[in-house]
């Protein structure tokens, strides 16, 4: 069953708590992580998980292939979806 959220959300209020409450955990989760993985790994430690795996093998070449697919087609997708 696919939940309205016209119906749930009656006025703003509840939205705009909702909506502050996940990007809190968000930048809360992001950040611990990035934190930890500079505790564990230092400097040598790159900006993209994807720069991080070792190029000589297919499954990474793949890997990184599919992110950069993934942004071309989003870019070319995101403004016709309105």
């Amino acid at each position: 069953m696919i939940c309205n959220y016209q119906n749930v959300f009656r006025t703003g209020f509840k939205e705009l708590i909702i909506s502050v409450s996940y990007f809190c955990v968000s930048f809360v989760t992001y950040t611990a992580v990035g934190v930890y993985g500079y505790l564990m790994f230092g400097d040598s430690e790159k900006s993209q998980f994807t720069l991080n795996m070792p190029s000589h093998y297919v499954s990474s070449k793949v890997a990184a292939w599919t992110v950069v697919c993934m942004i071309i087609i989003f870019s070319l997708l995101a403004p016709i979806d309105r």
